[in-house]
């Protein structure tokens, strides 16, 4: 057994393509690694042959050696069932205030589909409130697909994704090839390696030199058919000693770890603010949120989505309305579908293809404000968003508006809702020195809505397609203004013009860090009417 993390003298080989029946093995390695195999991985490699064959024991060597070097930016090649992974997970608990930059962010590489969605659900059922693992089908010969289309720090112009950890454990000895030809992986692997990174790993030794074996090693030796090869014993052990309850056991989802039981699961209701729709979830305790920084979940106020997967124990019921009457967005790629209220406009969850996220602020029976935030940078993961629709606008003096002398002092902001339909121009005082209000009430809790208050001359708003929709909460004389394409809510209207005022939601105004403004709390939950989970009757 060897378990390194010093510094690698990489061995130099030809950049040619690797003939093509080394490839073929490798494939062929990988996807010995079904659901069965799977199931049986964790008790009869991490448990038996470790302790047993190898006497190097998973919970007192490898699972500390690897926590020590997992870093909050970490790649795992070679994933297995994703255990070290999860346990890692386990020891990187949520803070309140905790430093946005340091979120933690994991991709996972490997050859075998079965093996990537097993240990992503997995690490999502550790730390439901994480962000979901990336999942790249990679081969670690050849290059991988993880380019920095961002210049994220660290690149240094090579234009390759950089991680302060890489991890590759059990991966080298199931390759085909001799040591020469498996040292084209760290040649690959260096360059995704930050400044001060750590690539660190395990594999099993065939013999010779100081590599002496007990007779079980010998015996796992000769089922390899001479190389230390443990995908050969766990394919033998499937062959031949398939037990019962195996069966049983297959019936049981791969997404939860060992350390959760669906039993202990709890249930929190949710829905819009309306009330038009309203479900429940079954998922372990929600001990904490996932606060993402992309653009989407900036603009509208989306939370902590707790993901699970489909096929997984966690549970989404519909308690009132119907899915299809929620309104659709989706952008970028499309492979995400974000589904919000078409009359309060309240985001609820957002749908991928294998698994389900749900807002947390759109849940009734919990204070996920009070809760400790994961800090997660989305954004950094790909190129900057652009908005697809419309063009920035320009603030335009008002006709006849005399000169005053403080006018060199405002600053002109744009923004726009997250599909760009609504655009706005607004001339204020910059932000740093304003107070912005945050308010508790129903309707701001399950939205975030941070508001300034301009007059109605300083803030313009363009809506030329008239994709505005008001929602009235408290008052019919002023409205609540989301972009019925996309969600984002904007502005208030106020229909007595005799108030000179145009409530301005700042997580629209473009190029802000909104976590690095004044905010004055309002405790509006406090105030009547109280909320029901319905809309106040007007």
């Amino acid at each position: 057994m060897v378990v390194s993390n010093g510094t690698h003298k990489t061995t130099q080989v030809s950049s040619s393509t690797l003939d093509d029946d080394s490839k073929e093995k490798r494939g062929l390695g990988a996807y010995i690694y079904n659901s069965w195999v799977l199931n049986i991985y964790d008790i009869w490699v991490l448990g038996i042959s470790n302790s047993y064959a190898w006497r190097c024991p998973t919970s007192s060597v490898l699972l500390p050696f690897f926590k020590a070097n997992f870093s909050s930016n970490h790649l795992d090649v070679g994933v297995g069932t994703g255990y070290f992974l999860a346990e890692a997970v386990l020891d990187q608990p949520a803070t309140p205030n905790a430093d946005k930059h340091g979120a933690q962010q994991i991709t996972l590489v490997d050859l075998n589909p079965n093996c990537l969605s097993t240990a992503a659900a997995r690490i999502n059922a550790a730390q439901p409130t994480l962000a979901p693992a990336r999942t790249v089908a990679g081969d670690a010969f050849e290059s991988l697909p993880l380019d920095s289309s961002n210049g994220s720090v660290g690149d240094e112009g090579t234009g390759k994704e950089k991680f302060d950890s890489i991890s590759l454990f059990y991966l080298l000895h199931c390759l085909p090839g001799p040591c020469s030809d498996k040292a084209r992986i760290f040649e690959n692997l260096k360059t995704h390696l930050a400044a001060n990174g750590t690539l660190y790993g395990a594999t099993i030794l065939g013999r010779g030199g100081n590599v002496h074996f007990n007779w079980f090693a010998s015996a796992l030796m000769v089922l390899g058919k001479g190389k230390k090869d443990v995908k050969f014993a766990v394919e033998r052990f499937n062959q031949y000693n398939k037990p019962q309850w195996s069966q049983d056991f297959n019936k049981t989802t791969n997404t939860m770890s060992a350390k959760v039981d669906p039993t202990d699961f709890k249930t929190y209701h949710g829905g819009c603010h309306c009330g038009a729709f309203k479900y429940a979830i079954r998922i372990p305790e929600l001990k904490d949120v996932m606060a993402c920084s992309c653009s989407i979940c900036i603009k509208n106020g989306i939370l902590g989505n707790i993901w699970f997967l489909d096929d997984g124990p966690e549970e989404f019921i519909i308690e009132k309305g119907d899915v299809d009457a929620l309104k659709k967005y989706v952008f970028g790629p499309k492979n995400k579908v974000y589904r919000f209220c078409g009359i309060c406009g309240t985001n609820i969850f957002v749908k991928s293809p294998e698994a389900i996220g749900v807002n947390a602020r759109s849940l009734a029976d919990v204070d996920v404000e009070a809760l400790p935030w994961r800090h997660y940078e989305n954004f950094k993961r790909g190129p900057q968003y652009a908005p697809e629709f419309g063009e920035q606008v320009e603030w335009k003096k008002p006709e006849g508006k005399a000169e005053k002398n403080d006018e060199d002092d405002l600053v002109t902001y744009y923004g726009n809702c997250h599909c760009g339909k609504i655009r706005y121009a607004l001339r204020s005082k910059s932000l740093d020195e304003l107070e912005v209000m945050q308010c508790n009430c129903s309707m701001c809790g399950k939205n975030s809505h941070r508001h300034i208050y301009p007059t109605r001359t300083a803030l313009q708003v363009h809506d030329p397609e008239g994709v505005a929709t008001e929602y009235n909460v408290l008052s019919k004389d002023s409205a609540q203004n989301f972009c019925s394409y996309c969600g984002t809510f904007v502005f208030v209207s106020i229909d007595d013009e005799s108030v000179d005022m145009r409530p301005l939601n700042v997580r629209t105004i473009d190029n802000i860090d909104i976590y690095k403004l004044k905010y004055k709390m309002y405790d509006g939950r406090s105030k009547p009417p109280v909320y029901t989970g319905e809309r106040h009757k007007l």
